[in-house]
């Protein structure tokens, strides 16, 4: 039993062998049945999401940026039973930021919805950024120096396995 416990998790990958910072049981597939979903601390934030049976149903091996250790990231489930990955920094820095990334599940797999990005250089605070795109439907508003603009992004929503951390500039450019 030990053994088969060890081989599980080694060939689960990197990202299973790392501690949970944040679980969640939710039903994310509309099914009636609860999927687990957690944070796992690698190097960076991965996300891992497994159904009632506890098979692997996507992974993310980034899919927010790190925030400081008293703001760790964590999960939660909106109203239409989306996922939501929230992370950010306020406590140290000047430059602060939060995100949170919405991850759904549809035609039978976990996808990238949507992304809400927030920026501010508390010494200029009057250049604060804001991004909130949809990416089922390509719309989103970006608002810079207090201007708010509609902008439309032709990528749709990627399944969450080639989601990194790195997308967030390239849907909120700064």
């Amino acid at each position: 039993m030990v053994r088969a416990a060890l081989l599980a998790l080694l060939l689960a990958g990197p990202a299973a062998a790392q501690e949970a910072v944040a679980e969640l049981d939710a039903d994310l597939t509309g099914d009636g049945r609860m999927e687990h979903a957690a944070l796992l601390d690698t190097d960076r934030i991965a996300l891992q999401i497994h159904d009632a049976g506890g098979r692997l149903m996507a992974q993310s091996e980034a899919i927010v940026w790190r925030g400081q250790p008293n703001e760790g990231p964590h999960l939660e489930v909106n109203a239409r039973g989306s996922l939501i990955v929230r992370s950010s920094n306020w406590g140290i820095g000047r430059n602060k930021w939060e995100m949170a990334v919405t991850v759904a599940f549809r035609r039978g797999r976990f996808v990238v919805a949507g992304l809400t990005f927030g920026e501010v250089d508390t010494f200029a605070p009057d250049d604060a950024m804001s991004c909130d795109v949809n990416l089922l439907t390509g719309r989103g508003v970006i608002t810079r120096h207090g201007q708010e603009k509609a902008v439309r992004i032709d990528t749709p929503a990627p399944p969450v396995e080639s989601w990194g951390e790195e997308d967030v500039l390239r849907i909120c450019p700064e």
